[in-house]
């Protein structure tokens, strides 16, 4: 295949290594690779065909030929590594939380002046399901929606110096796996927010380990998100509305979603692969990374607005 985009990798932690499994599948190379630790640096480019390796960021930002990046680091760096992409002129596909907040992510858009592609890896947008069934919804096929539930709980060993709950990486649930919930739910409503109800149970380290949240959307649409670092909970959606509910179980990377009408007759909607979940990302950054810049705005206004009512912020925000 064409190669139309020359990609860079900055970060070879599992995320980085599940993006390049999917470049190998897709038929895409990857032509230099930077993270901090050298020698996992050159076990990754080995493993994967990388041609080029760099002992510094400043390294791979020199190099001319890198025309996109994907960066797969923790995200309380990712700020820093998409704004020296803007700078350099380099096209971004950024793991999530794309920032960690609202102002950093207007920040990185305002500093935006060379045409740059930004977008998020959020699976859920990418997803042949969601991005057909959400039109349907949205359309007003099952009537008016009037709830929608979202729920992600997993269970992180506890300890308080690893990313997941270290407040110097920017750990806890938000950022880590609600912002899978909120933008699933982003997916499936165009209402604008009248009002934020949340309640969240901290870690010592100050991170959230759960929280709850009650959004209120115009035309009195309620959406419920529910998510825990300490508890398995199911990564499903329900979608209610006045015709019918739908339920889509693991939605990160859902290909099958079940319509259950009010009369009590069903249908099972099948679209897409949850295996090439990541080849999607890809293919759709290539060719619209803008379909979905709105609910990536959206989703880091109320990741601001839940960390500003629990009194949460990291040390990168400093």
């Amino acid at each position: 295949m064409k190669q139309e985009f020359v990609w860079g990798f900055v970060g070879c932690g599992w995320a980085a290594s599940d993006m390049a499994e999917a470049f190998l599948k897709s038929g895409r190379k990857i032509h230099g690779v930077y993270c901090r630790n050298t020698e996992s640096c050159e076990k990754f480019a080995e493993k994967y065909g990388v041609l080029n390796t760099y002992k510094t960021a400043e390294e791979l930002f020199s190099d001319k030929e890198i025309t996109a990046l994907y960066i797969a680091t923790p995200h309380h760096v990712h700020f820093e590594y998409i704004k020296k992409a803007v700078e350099c002129g380099i096209h971004v596909l950024c793991e999530k939380a794309i920032t960690v907040n609202e102002q950093q992510y207007d920040d990185v858009w305002s500093a935006n002046g060379k045409d740059v592609k930004i977008a998020e890896a959020m699976t859920v947008y990418h997803m042949p399901l969601h991005r057909s069934l959400s039109r349907r919804v949205i359309s007003g096929e099952f009537g008016k929606t009037n709830l929608i539930q979202v729920n992600f709980g997993s269970t992180k060993p506890y300890d308080m110096e690893n990313r997941f709950f270290s407040k110097k990486t920017a750990g806890g649930a938000l950022l880590d796996i609600g912002v899978y919930a909120l933008a699933c739910a982003e997916m499936y409503t165009n209402k604008s927010i009248e009002s934020i109800i949340t309640e969240a149970e901290f870690a010592e380290s100050g991170v959230d380990k759960s929280f709850g949240a009650v959004i209120k959307r115009e035309d009195g649409q309620i959406v419920t998100v529910t998510c825990s670092l300490c508890s398995k909970l199911p990564k499903k959606i329900i979608i209610s509305c006045d015709k019918a509910y739908i339920e889509i179980e693991n939605y990160p990377r859902a290909d099958s979603a079940l319509i259950v009408y009010n009369d009590g007759h069903t249908e099972r909607v099948c679209e897409g692969k949850s295996e090439n979940a990541l080849i999607y990302e890809v293919e759709n950054f290539e060719k619209d990374p803008y379909s979905y810049q709105i609910h990536t705005k959206n989703v880091m206004h109320i990741v601001s607005e839940l960390k500003n009512t629990w009194g949460l912020f990291y040390e990168c925000e400093n």
